[in-house]
């Protein structure tokens, strides 16, 4: 048994709230149905593989479950104050941010990340990829350039920036065949 460490970046958005501002009575009807396929795509996607495999059968009747009567409801269509509503409800944390303990988690992520994703991809096509929701409970175990205790929405750096290599760095390629720097991190016990 030992300790895994990785590192990891993103475009981080810790005040979720603001993408909710283009949200509105003509674009909610289209958002609440790619919602409910997206879901429904799931769901399939499960029973299709779980023929066989029970675990596949046990995760497609957990999706059901779970989303039948917010976001598979059409006889109760959502209102925009009210899916705004539900979207922030998923966000709601559990535990709090700590100097020595990492106890803090989003209980709903896996539903926040589809409806929070299908919200971003209808609503900013021209955005970044979302990557989903992270939140961060201490900074000895996450860093310190984390927003400790708050759901961020996290969005890929790789689609925002263009690197570039300079005249230095074109030789150095063509010498080497070497054109990407090697990233790590370092532990020290």
């Amino acid at each position: 048994m030992g300790t895994d460490i990785y590192s990891d970046s993103a475009m981080v958005l810790s005040n979720p709230q603001i993408l909710l501002t283009r949200l509105n009575s003509e674009n909610l009807p289209v958002i609440t149905q790619n919602i409910a396929d997206k879901i429904l795509a799931e769901i399939r996607r499960h029973e299709g593989a779980g023929k066989e495999d029970k675990w596949h059968q046990d995760k497609a009747e957990e999706i059901k479950n779970l989303y039948k009567d917010k976001w598979l409801n059409t006889s109760r269509p959502l209102t925009v104050e009210r899916m705004k509503f539900e979207l922030m409800e998923l966000l709601v944390v559990e535990g709090t941010p700590s100097k020595y303990e990492n106890n803090i988690h989003l209980p709903r992520l896996e539903e926040a990340d589809l409806a929070w994703g299908v919200l971003i991809s209808t609503l900013y096509p021209e955005f970044p990829s979302f990557l989903g929701f992270d939140v961060w409970g201490s900074a000895r175990y996450s860093g310190y350039e984390v927003p400790l205790g708050i759901p961020c929405a996290k969005f890929s750096e790789k689609e925002c920036f263009k690197r570039v290599s300079t005249p230095k760095g074109r030789a150095f390629k063509k010498f080497t065949g070497i054109g990407q720097p090697t990233g790590w991190t370092e532990i020290s016990y």
